[in-house]
């Protein structure tokens, strides 16, 4: 029987790693609301500038500057993550005369995004700046069949960017990856910076949101596919500057566009398809669309916006008035030492407050935000180029969440441990569903749409196993 690894197929994932030297790593200079810690979780990664969480729960990092997608594995009983050795893919990224990975502005990786099967197909989709010539390619890699914590060598080539320009080198060079809800993929390019390609024009990458399938084909519905030529044709929006991250809605499925652009650097944008959000002035191609928010007003630390996630509505450990919030990361200016995070209301109301300023522990700014799956805040903390980066966490004090299974994740976030039908009570209903989740975690998830197959992860080792069937079965029997 196939084996799937833990699985939290939401869009809401955990990230911790392994826990080192917590006693002595202070965190103090960051301020916080009153009832909200913070602490470091990871210490030692390499240049970090992007983070997602797979679907089975692993968190995987991309080391930027090196090229190396770096994978952590959590320890349900304690809570504790380890950071794996041995990458799970390293990339051809930009390098010296010796063949050392080196900055050359915003090389190396930029973004990548789980398949919405990756579950049964392993797939992992990878921005990043290729070397030789120096240019940004997207790529499919997959998980190993023999070790899901290594990828197969081989990349399967999606999409090529070239720049044309000579100065469009990668500085402002998004980096954006994400699913739609339509199943299609889309990535983010910037400006490439000063006197760089032309990004308010359907012959350059640059400036642009682009549409794919997963297979790399380009959708005919694209809205330029019959104007524009070749790969250009996956163009699905223009007119940006630096998008560096994009985060979908989890009840609307709006994928927003978060653009380091406009006076304070914190431009918001709702993607919709030939959208031309004006950056070098609009040219009358596609719709000339508004920011739907600014995230700050640019001042202190709270300037150029970095990531930025949805807080879920049906978890509530953070206060409840945080529900439906969006939360923004602020790398802060080049001459500032600190950043910020804010929140925004609503996707209806965009009014901003501050939530948690003087980020800077030792000179690493918030460079991504998100929400795990129990509910608390987790921020990548890095200066762009530097050794050391760290992951820290925001979590509330004094929470009293029901954990039944011990695993570290409020039942309230993930459901009740041996419901397989999702009524709310573990019965014999549950035996068909049961056998389901261990032999076809995806079927299952299809037939069981609101539900978790980890809702059959008795023993919390991270599997699906055999392992699993005494302890439900005894419970059946209580």
């Amino acid at each position: 029987m196939h084996r799937f690894p833990h699985s939290r197929a939401t869009v809401f994932s955990i990230i911790i790693l392994t826990i080192s030297s917590l006693a002595s790593d202070s965190v103090a200079q960051t301020v916080l609301p009153s009832g909200f810690e913070e602490r470091t979780i990871v210490s030692g990664l390499q240049d970090p500038a992007t983070m997602a969480f797979a679907p089975d729960g692993r968190l995987f990092i991309g080391e930027r500057i090196e090229g190396r997608l770096r994978v952590a594995v959590r320890d349900h009983s304690t809570n504790l993550w380890t950071l794996l050795p041995t990458p799970f893919a390293t990339f051809d990224v930009p390098t010296d005369g010796n063949g050392t990975p080196t900055r050359h502005r915003s090389s190396g990786i930029r973004g990548f995004a789980f398949d919405p099967d990756f579950l049964n197909n392993g797939y992992v989709y990878v921005f990043y700046m290729n070397d030789q010539p120096r240019h940004n390619r997207v790529v499919r890699i997959q998980a190993s069949a023999a070790d899901p914590n290594v990828a197969d060598v081989s990349e399967t080539v999606l999409l090529e960017m070239p720049f044309a320009a000579g100065d469009s080198s990668g500085s402002h060079n998004g980096g954006a990856v994400i699913f739609g809800d339509d199943g299609m993929l889309y990535i983010t390019t910037g400006d490439g910076w000063n006197g760089g390609d032309n990004v308010q024009s359907l012959s350059t990458y640059t400036g642009k949101v682009y549409r794919i399938a997963p297979d790399g084909s380009i959708p005919a519905d694209n809205p330029f596919y019959n104007t524009a030529t070749g790969n250009l044709r996956a163009i699905y929006a223009l007119g940006l500057r630096n998008p560096y991250s994009a985060s979908r809605h989890p009840i609307t499925g709006q994928i927003y566009i978060n653009d380091v652009a406009g006076s304070g650097k914190t431009a918001i944008y709702e993607l919709a398809a030939a959208a031309n959000y004006g950056h070098d002035g609009y040219n009358g191609i596609g719709t000339d669309t508004d920011a739907w928010a600014f995230s700050t007003d640019g001042g202190g630390d709270a300037r150029v916006i970095s990531g930025g996630v949805w807080v879920p509505e049906d978890c509530d450990v953070l206060p409840l008035e945080m529900a439906g919030n969006y939360v923004v990361s602020h790398f802060g200016s080049n001459s500032n030492s600190t950043g910020s995070i804010s929140t925004m209301v609503s996707n209806g109301n965009s009014t901003v407050s501050d939530f948690a300023t003087n980020i800077g522990d030792g000179g690493r700014k918030p460079l991504y935000v998100t929400v795990g799956p129990e509910g608390h805040l987790y921020y990548l903390g890095s200066n762009y180029e530097n050794a050391d980066g760290r992951v820290y966490e925001i979590y509330p004090t004094g929470s009293t969440s029901s954990d039944a299974n011990n695993n570290f994740i409020p039942d309230a976030c993930e459901g009740v441990l041996g419901d397989l039908n999702c009524d709310g009570i573990v019965n014999a209903a549950d035996i068909a569903p049961f056998t389901l989740a261990l032999t076809d975690a995806a079927g299952y998830e299809a037939t069981y749409a609101t539900c978790d197959a980890m809702w059959a992860d008795y023993s919390g080792d991270a599997l699906l196993g055999v392992e699993d069937v005494a302890e439900f079965v005894a419970e059946l029997l209580q």
